[in-house]
């Protein structure tokens, strides 16, 4: 729902450890399930090769990212990996993310859970989409 709000283009969801878009989620996402572009695939791995191999730039949000996401130019076709809320991107997912990138917290030590992450970045994104970049 978040994504499609701020205008992306679809999201990627694994069938491992992610619920199968039914009714329930359908009725969470206000029916914007029906609207957004879902890449369903076996594991993320998978999802992310796909991905790589169509030629799209694989970005990992970190709180050790090289780069604060504020001052990036992600590609045209890009993907952006959020991990989990306990361990972050998993070491299988680690080695097929080209940049990682951080959102800067105003103390060490301070997270966003998952969920709020991805609505800042994609609020990031839809205000570099707005200014054409």
């Amino acid at each position: 729902r978040t994504a499609t709000v701020f205008g992306l283009d679809g999201v990627i969801l694994p069938r491992r450890g992610v619920p199968e878009v039914g009714p329930l989620v359908i009725k969470a996402s206000a029916g914007y399930a029906f609207r957004s572009r879902i890449l369903r695939c076996a594991d993320l791995v998978e999802g992310l090769s796909a991905a790589k191999m169509a030629g799209f730039c694989v970005y990992g949000l970190s709180d050790r990212g090289a780069s604060p996401l504020a001052g990036a130019t992600p590609r045209e076709r890009s993907v952006f990996v959020l991990g989990n809320e306990t361990d972050g991107v998993t070491e299988a997912v680690s080695p097929l993310v080209d940049e990682w990138l951080s959102i800067p917290m105003a103390a060490s030590g301070d997270s966003l859970n998952v969920a709020t992450a991805a609505a800042v970045v994609c609020w990031e994104l839809s205000r570099s989409l707005e200014a054409g970049q």
